[in-house]
């Protein structure tokens, strides 16, 4: 007898011939039983593996004890893993999660396609119809065979009209990839446009490379063409790399440079970075065709910048981008503005697996400067304090880059 497939089976030794062995069972499943063994297994991990073993100075016994009586009127595991979740937030921590089984939360099975424009939400509030005040560079709506262009108003999505029971975003649901039809109105002529539009993943991606572009060319303009700019979207391989070309592409000429880690949510390439930034030129190399270059050690052999630097930060900077930060601060590479870090500075090493596919991301390692202080629930400071303006954002305006700009050319020589 054996298993294969998951289902029994008999092989008769003297022919090998093999037949399947029919059987059925019942199970009878205690799920409050099997809610109580998952609290205890998650509540044990978190006391024996969580990086504090005071757990932040809370009474985790009492916690469980607290929880414990609550599991038993939890409707079914979703519920469960979402009073999972309050229970581990009584931490106040960082990097720690409760992960429901796969299948467990209800699926999205609609996409709503995205074209890459901005509408005047004014008009549209004020019942006036969907009129483009912007198109994002390189989205489907820029594509030179489907353009649409400041000023078009969009009348109706594949025939059916935009009145107002039937808005744009609900017509391009599970439109994504295919061909869509536009009824547009240019300068008093009707016209019909052929567009294909593509995910809100790649419209993410899209508007960052335009928070970029935007960022640089107005440091350009601030500084006069003294300063350029980079932007870490995170403490990554990837964007790590990007930095690394970008700096040979814009740092050319420039004399000093604002590197900004704003809404950078981590990763462990910081370390990487700060080598860039630090360098001490130690030997330079000459060349006999351009006797006047000068080319060091660094920058012939590896990644270096040298160059007067600032850094920005703000509360949405979180874990290696604090790391960074700190590095930074510690390095004295220069000022940092914006607003403080957050304080989420833990190491997580995975996840701790359960039996019912579920998972418990638990930090084990905590972080500390060099003078004791945890970076746990406690930010990077900043050196000029620059809250966010939205109204300076609406219009057109980074009040923190500006104060960047203007405190690094101080820097300059």
């Amino acid at each position: 007898y054996f298993i294969s497939g998951g289902k029994p089976q008999a092989i008769a030794l003297a022919s090998g011939a093999v037949a399947p062995i029919n059987f059925s069972a019942q199970l009878t499943i205690n799920r409050k039983a099997e809610d109580m063994a998952l609290f205890n297994e998650i509540w044990w991990a978190m006391d024996r593996i969580y990086y504090d073993p005071n757990h932040h100075g809370t009474n985790w016994r009492q916690i469980q004890a607290d929880y414990r009586a609550l599991v038993p009127y939890v409707f079914d595991r979703q519920d469960f893993y979402a009073l999972m979740n309050e229970m581990i937030e009584e931490l106040d921590s960082s990097h720690l999660s409760v992960v429901t089984p796969p299948g467990t939360l209800p699926q999205a099975n609609e996409t709503t396609a995205f074209i890459g424009v901005e509408w005047d939400w004014a008009k549209l509030m004020m019942g006036q119809g969907y009129y483009v005040t912007s198109v994002l560079p390189l989205s489907p709506a820029d594509h030179p065979a489907m353009q649409l262009k400041t000023g078009d108003r969009v009348l109706s999505v594949d025939g059916v009209d935009l009145t107002g029971s039937s808005s744009f975003a609900e017509l391009m649901k599970g439109k994504v990839g295919a061909r869509v039809k536009l009824g547009v109105m240019r300068g008093g002529q009707k016209m019909t446009l052929a567009i294909r539009p593509t995910s809100p993943a790649a419209s993410t991606a899209l508007r960052y490379e335009e928070f970029v572009a935007m960022r640089r060319a107005e440091v350009e303009r601030l500084s006069g063409g003294k300063l350029t700019y980079f932007h870490i979207q995170g403490m990554n391989d990837p964007s790590t790399d990007r930095l690394f070309r970008e700096m040979r592409m814009y740092a050319e000429g420039k004399q000093g440079a604002i590197i900004d880690v704003r809404w950078n949510g981590g990763g462990n390439t910081a370390n990487r970075v700060l080598a860039a930034l630090r360098v001490q030129p130690w030997l330079y190399r000459k060349f006999r065709s351009m006797p006047d270059l000068k080319i060091t050690e660094e920058m012939f052999r590896g990644e270096a910048i040298e160059m007067p630097v600032a850094l920005m930060t703000n509360q949405y900077s979180a874990s290696n981008a604090e790391i960074f930060s700190e590095g930074f601060r510690q390095m004295k590479l220069g000022p940092i503005i914006g607003e403080a870090t957050g304080g989420n500075v833990l190491t997580i090493g995975g996840t701790y697996g359960l039996w019912d596919g579920g998972a418990v991301q638990i930090p084990f390692i905590g972080i500390n400067a060099i003078n004791g202080e945890p970076l746990e629930r406690i930010g990077r400071r900043v050196d000029y304090d620059v809250r966010y303006d939205p109204n300076a954002w609406n219009a057109g305006r980074d009040n923190q880059i500006e104060v960047a700009v203007r405190e690094l050319l101080k820097r300059i020589k």
